[in-house]
């Protein structure tokens, strides 16, 4: 699910991204809790004939209730933006192996659609939660996680950069219309947990439009109604133990 690139001296430390540790003793498991915030703007629903573009941003948290890290092994996270599109096929974009090669200097300026932050929990080989700049393109999957070649399919690609030197690299697919999904996090190997986990994720997406076929497309389009006056989102994370975490949020909205 999420590749990294790590300083030597840290790179055992900070081996795997985002997953949440596998618990040892069941008396010792530390549930975490989700919380997902999500705004659009503006609040108004578009029509067939006239689409309305939106920007989004993004605010996804996991904390426990005792202040220590999860130990609970995320497979995939996913995202549902009930009722909006995307439009990823009308932009330009960026192709993940690129991305890994050389880092967001690799990506066209107009491949890039949002900008954020993160916070990382790698206690307790790190003592300190280490905060990551973050960096989202419109790109291609063109690699698996061993970065071996597959055929292209489109997707966000998250660019992490923490204030230690360490990168790491998310794709999040696009599924139907309305839905994302990060790509399986390898399974745990002999029960070890992973390094570090990725606790906070807050992305702006401003509007962007461009024009194809004769009319504007938005990357991000609110949807065609507002039901009960309200809009919402869904955050679901998905263990490798069965466990499922899952969070909503809602805004309120008009209709045109």
């Amino acid at each position: 699910m999420f590749r990294s690139i790590v300083a030597a001296a840290v790179v055992t430390a900070l081996a795997g991204v985002t997953a949440l540790a596998l618990a040892v003793e069941p008396t010792s498991l530390e549930i975490p809790n989700l919380i997902v915030r999500v705004s659009a703007s503006p609040p108004v629903a578009g029509t067939a004939a006239k689409p309305q573009p939106v920007a989004l941003e993004f605010d996804s948290l996991e904390y426990t209730d005792s202040g220590q890290r999860s130990q609970l092994y995320t497979r995939t996270l996913a995202y549902r933006f009930n009722g909006f599109s995307f439009h990823p096929g009308a932009f330009a974009k960026c192709r993940e192996s690129k991305l890994e090669k050389s880092g967001p200097k690799a990506c066209a300026k107009a491949s890039r659609i949002g900008t954020g932050s993160a916070v990382v929990d790698a206690r307790p080989t790190l003592p300190d939660k280490i905060k990551a700049d973050v960096v989202a393109f419109n790109g291609m999957l063109d690699v698996n996680s061993a970065g071996e070649p597959i055929t292209p399919v489109p997707a966000v690609l998250i660019f992490a950069r923490g204030s230690n030197g360490a990168k790491a690299y998310v794709p999040v697919l696009f599924k139907g219309g309305d839905r994302l999904v990060t790509t399986d996090r390898p399974p745990p190997q002999d029960g070890q947990p992973p390094a570090f986990s990725i606790v906070r994720l807050h992305l702006k997406v401003p509007v962007k439009t461009k024009s194809a076929n004769g009319r504007t497309v938005g990357y991000v389009e609110a949807p065609l109604s507002c039901p009960r006056g309200k809009w919402k989102f869904t955050q679901l994370n998905s263990t490798y133990s069965g466990e499922k975490l899952t969070a909503t949020d809602t805004q309120p909205c008009v209709s045109p």
